[in-house]
């Protein structure tokens, strides 16, 4: 035991110069133990990101042999948990949740109304659902997952030069916030045998709701209050925030924080708005788990459908040191108004820089160059 006392641990978690903080969240299970662990992610200006271990927990699997699958869930319960702990300890704004795990189908229970699953699997998705209300579910790799160490535990020798442990997977010090395009297609026969009798499986992980009349009726009203993306981008937050009050009946007020704005922006461009509106055919062909349609005129872009539902271009870049949103850029459809609103938003913004370095941006649409060229003064 002598090499533990190598082990470190730095008291001051933040930075002088830092511009927001991310949690960021990792669960896994085995056979024998499941747990988390919490990591503080907290970014420069340079967007590079300090990363340091904040707290873990574990749990001996149960007595009576249950499913993997299962046991992931149970996990997911404990980071759950774990991460409300956190989040009311630290006097700190925390921008945005993030929480990953490696089970596919933990991520389809938990993207599932609880009312549709059977009783042991419907009262942890229901606890898992109201605790991280408002935060991030995303797929990580095994290999990357650092509670994988928790679960099948580890020789003390490795832990004091284990960096997997101390700062987590290398993405997050890349400022990235997951690590990368959708998970590896799962055992559909698995999700299904939890869902109640008479329920039809609907895979929700890899799906995403599809534009409806009354989606695009309330974009098309949003859009006429403004020409600003900006008071577009606050409306539309305040509208969120009373949605969500209305649900919770807990009132929130003051002035909208990050995270509100960063829901309303990828509300905005998901499926059942912008993209939705534009692109619904390559959407339901990725919900059919089929890829890219092959008629489609985005194919070029390599897509893929995020985490939060919105279309994203794909490509080499994802091996580079830019931050995610710049690798992978959402896709807009051409000459819609929202699509010219941020265009006009970033090159304003950036005091009317060319359109190849706009295109660096967080969104991409096709005619960056016509549109600035033609509406620039």
């Amino acid at each position: 035991m002598k090499c533990i006392e190598k082990v470190k641990i730095i008291r001051f978690i933040l930075t002088d110069t830092w511009l927001r903080i991310v949690l960021q969240s990792f669960a896994d299970a085995s056979e024998a133990e499941y747990g988390a662990v919490v990591y503080l992610q907290c970014f420069y200006q340079n967007n590079s990101a300090k990363v340091t271990i904040q707290a873990s927990k574990s749990r001996v699997a149960h007595i009576r042999v249950i499913s993997i699958p299962r046991l992931e869930l149970c996990a997911c319960v404990l980071l759950a948990q774990l991460v409300q702990k956190i989040r009311s300890s630290l006097r700190l704004e925390i921008s945005d949740i993030v929480l990953h795990t490696d089970s596919r189908i933990a991520l389809a229970w938990l993207k599932t109304p609880a009312n549709h699953l059977k009783t042991f699997i419907a009262n942890r998705v229901s606890k898992v659902q109201r605790l991280t209300e408002n935060c991030c579910w995303t797929h990580v790799p095994s290999h990357l997952n650092p509670a994988d160490l928790v679960s099948r535990g580890l020789s003390p020798r490795d832990l004091p030069e284990l960096k997997l442990w101390w700062s987590g997977p290398s993405f997050l010090e890349r400022g990235e916030l997951s690590s990368g395009p959708g998970p590896p297609l799962m055992n559909e026969s698995e999700y299904s045998c939890e869902l109640k009798n008479g329920v039809v499986p609907e895979m929700p992980i890899s799906s995403v709701c599809v534009s409806t009349n009354s989606d695009l009726s309330f974009l098309s009203d949003l859009l006429c209050m403004s020409n600003s993306y900006v008071k577009i981008l606050r409306i539309f937050s305040y509208v969120l925030r009373f949605v969500n009050v209305k649900k919770s009946n807990v009132i929130v007020s003051g002035p909208l924080c990050a995270s509100e704005l960063k829901q309303a922006e990828n509300r905005l461009l998901q499926a059942g708005m912008v993209q939705g509106e534009a692109f619904s055919a390559e959407i339901r062909y990725f919900q059919c788990q089929k890829g890219v349609l092959p008629n489609s005129k985005l194919k070029n872009l390599n897509p893929f459908l995020y985490s939060y539902g919105v279309l994203r271009v794909g490509g080499r870049l994802g091996n580079s040191d830019l931050p995610y949103v710049s690798k992978y850029p959402a896709i807009l459809p051409n000459e819609h108004k929202l699509t010219n609103q941020i265009i006009a938003y970033f090159h304003l913004k950036n005091l009317h820089i060319g359109a190849s370095s706009l295109k660096k941006r967080k969104v991409l649409a096709p005619k960056w160059s016509f549109f600035v060229q033609k509406n620039c003064i």
